[in-house]
């Protein structure tokens, strides 16, 4: 097999090295950052919510960060 790429989500307030770093996490992105990370959506989102009490659930946007050599299969 041949080497393993990085994945990259299109998000364009988050720079890609950013994103390397939370490869295979969930993260929320409150204003266009990346202010929590976890294992899980659920986690992600309440350590935004902890460090953004006044933002509403619409603004923070939960996102999971693939990891590198993650396969994605469709079936057709």
């Amino acid at each position: 097999m041949g080497k393993e790429e990085h994945i990259f989500i299109d998000l364009p307030s988050v720079p890609r090295e950013e994103q390397v770093k939370y490869e295979g996490m969930d993260v929320a992105i409150v204003d266009g950052k990346i202010v929590a990370a976890g294992a899980n959506s659920v986690e992600a989102y309440e350590k935004a919510r902890e460090l953004f009490p006044d933002k509403s659930p619409e603004e923070i946007e939960i996102v999971y960060i693939p990891r590198r050599g993650l396969w994605i299969l469709c079936q057709s």
